[in-house]
């Protein structure tokens, strides 16, 4: 058994070597720690070994458990018509912002405390993915709702929502003055 030196490095992904960078192989083992991020994802190690063709290994980092929401609207703005809609997206994210994709089981609650629309349904919607959905319709009056998103053991989310008349294009005249 001969000691080979090996290199590590993080070629992509939110972690980093906290071990050492070079590692001597033992019983043809060579070993470094690797410190994970908060952020889920895909990280890459690759591993070298003088000429050997370099070997690569990915990790899934996953995130943690349900914390919070975070609820989102497919328009920065609701058109003041009656009927309008747009789409709201409640995000369950652990406590450090990573959307938990493997929940499918948490029911969030989304409705509107004051303004000019209403939930158009559902009321209720399970998450898929970490990700549950919900359509918001204008009333036709322009102002700004506030809508909630909530679901029992989480963080509730709410968001502003403008709901606005259609400008019309403003008109401008443009004078070009002939030389003297």
């Amino acid at each position: 058994d001969t000691s080979l030196e090996v290199s590590f490095a993080v070629s992509a992904g939110h972690a980093e070597i906290v071990g050492p960078l070079t590692a001597p192989t033992v019983g043809g083992i060579a070993r470094t720690t690797l410190r994970a991020s908060v952020r889920a994802g895909q990280v890459w190690v690759q591993a070298q070994a003088g000429d050997l063709r370099p070997g690569q290994a990915t990790l899934v980092l996953l995130p943690g458990q349900p914390a919070k929401l975070l609820l989102q609207a497919s328009r920065p703005a609701l058109p003041a018509e009656s009927g309008a809609t747009c789409e709201l997206v409640a995000l369950v994210q652990d406590v450090f912002g990573n959307t938990a994709a493997r929940d499918s089981t948490t029911l969030v609650s989304f409705s509107v405390s004051g303004g000019p629309a209403a939930i158009a349904g559902p009321a209720v919607a399970q998450a898929h993915d970490g990700v549950a959905r919900a359509v918001l319709r204008s009333t036709g009056v322009p102002g700004e709702a506030l809508v909630y998103a909530g679901a029992p053991g989480l963080i509730p989310s709410t968001l502003a929502v403008p709901v606005r008349r259609d400008q019309a294009p403003s008109r401008a005249a443009l004078r070009v003055a002939e030389p003297d």
